[in-house]
């Protein structure tokens, strides 16, 4: 997926390439890959990213609230109203990670990859929050 600062500037509009939901038989997180996507390690990360977003907006209402006013102005300067703050936040996560400095607050990017990191634990009851309130927009 285009990087979200840059969708505009290359004229391109989002193309859904992967998603990510609740398996309803096991309940674990699914990501699937679609075709256009599959070859393109970000599209994984951004998937995973969503779920990132979910974490924050259980454990650390601060941060979402920084993440919204990011998007609110994001869309002031004409960014695609219909791409909402986690769709945002995931696509600039995934350019992050792939070395790529964003206009996402650096306390939002610092907390994200903390809570990606492999030396991170996030308590079961947050990931019962978010599994519950899955699908989550905003």
């Amino acid at each position: 997926m285009l990087g979200f600062s840059r969708q505009e500037e290359q004229s391109k509009r989002y193309r859904i390439q992967g998603s990510t939901s609740i398996d309803r038989d096991t309940g674990r997180f699914r990501v699937d890959i679609y075709r256009p996507g599959f070859d393109n390690k970000s599209v994984l990360t951004e998937e995973i990213y969503h779920i990132v977003y979910g974490i924050i907006r259980q454990a650390k209402p601060t941060i979402c609230r920084s993440t919204q006013r990011w998007h609110n102005k994001q869309l002031e300067n004409g960014a695609d109203p219909t791409c909402t703050t986690e769709e945002a936040f995931a696509a600039e996560m995934a350019s992050e990670e792939m070395g790529v400095h964003t206009s996402l607050p650096r306390n939002v990017v610092k907390y994200a990859k903390k809570v990606f990191s492999d030396k991170s634990t996030v308590d079961d009851s947050v990931i019962e929050e978010v599994k519950a309130n899955w699908p989550h927009h905003g």
